[in-house]
């Protein structure tokens, strides 16, 4: 091992796959696997994903949409995020379909649609209370004057985003009337259905509602929930991630720790230094509050998480040694640590956790 690797479980995905398509009935899944689904590894995740049913992607960028597609050659993919113009020729060519966020996006992507073998796919993104992207709920009665007037483009989808779904119910609610006002006008105008998708997985675990034509999961299928309290699909997380412990170290009673001597021993400490820090994505925020886990013993951080390194209290360790595994997430013996438990201790959120992770992949 390196000094911190990370390792997939691919079969709790398959899993989770499983779970999360019956739960979903007709609804059809669309797989958001952006970031390098959620620090995951797309090389890994996408053809597990494949292999599993799933055949709809969403990614942010373009970039990660042609990485995607030499991966899936067949698959459907959705780009999420506003492009550059200079990246339209990159969509048309890649066969992806994009979500517009601003009706003067069109004029440039049917200009760059044009000569193709096929019609352009978008999808019209509406705010519906997210204040982020897209054409306000109240604005879309002149977007279909703008898509006709487009030689090369179809408008495919209509989609939106809700801002508090594991939080305000209320609200949501608000959300998904502003999104059957503006599509019932948009398809009314058209003359013709769209594919609807609002629900995120926080919308799909605590929304009423949501499920519409299409749904837009990522975290679920990796095992991790966008909330707390009762959820509709329980999954459970596919990555783990471990160093080592490269160094022992006994200090007596009044040593001070690491970078400010943040901590200071009250009793002879028995210290593993661990070859993983920030620059690996764990956290200076989990200083002298993270917990690791050695030969199934919960070891607490002690002082500052350095950049290369940080040290564990592992007095209550009878028998560990330099080169035992140290989790940062996972399972060691009956004790589990998760992306969440990092949130928490860091004032974070699992997406960000998952994401920061810069670490060799072992499998």
């Amino acid at each position: 091992m390196r000094h911190s690797a990370v390792s997939l479980n691919l079969d709790q995905f398959r899993e989770n796959v499983s779970t999360v398509l019956s739960s979903l009935g007709e609804t059809t899944l669309i797989f958001v696997i952006k970031a390098d689904a959620y620090g995951h590894g797309m090389d890994r995740i996408a053809p597990a994903a494949l292999a599993s049913g799933i055949d709809t992607f969403a990614v942010a960028h373009v970039h990660e949409a042609v990485e995607l597609r030499s991966i899936a050659p067949t698959a459907r993919i959705i780009i999420m995020a506003p492009i550059a113009v200079s990246d339209s020729a990159a969509v048309v060519m890649g066969g992806f379909e994009l979500v517009v966020t601003d009706v003067d996006q069109l004029s440039d992507l049917d200009a760059a649609a044009a000569g193709s073998s096929e019609l352009l796919k978008v999808h019209v993104k509406l705010d519906t209370g997210m204040g982020r992207f897209g054409i306000l709920w109240t604005d879309v009665g002149g977007l279909v004057d703008k898509v006709a007037a487009c030689r090369f483009l179809s408008l495919v989808g209509a989609c939106s985003h809700f801002s508090s779904a594991d939080e305000d119910a209320a609200y949501s609610a608000i959300q998904i009337a502003r999104f059957r006002e503006a599509v019932t006008e948009l398809e009314s105008t058209l003359g013709r259905s769209l594919e609807k998708h609002l629900a995120n997985s926080a919308g799909v675990q605590y929304v009423d509602g949501a499920l519409f034509d299409s749904v837009r999961m990522g975290l679920i299928l990796l095992g991790y929930n966008p909330g707390c309290g009762g959820r509709r699909v329980d999954t459970r997380p596919v990555l783990s991630w471990r160093s080592v412990v490269s160094q022992l170290r006994n200090l007596p009673p009044e040593f001070p720790i690491g970078y400010g001597g943040t901590f200071v021993t009250d009793r002879e400490t028995r210290l593993a230094v661990c070859p993983v820090g920030y620059a690996d994505g764990y956290s200076r925020a989990l200083s002298n509050v993270g917990v690791v886990l050695i030969d199934g013993v919960r070891c607490p951080i002690r002082g500052r998480v350095s950049m290369n390194s940080m040290t564990v209290d592992v007095t209550n360790c009878a028998h560990v040694a330099v080169g035992d595994s140290v989790t940062l997430i996972g399972e060691d013996g009956d004790e589990v640590i998760d992306a969440d438990d990092l949130a928490v201790w860091s004032g974070s959120v699992s997406y960000e956790v998952l994401t920061g992770i810069r670490s060799l992949r072992t499998d």
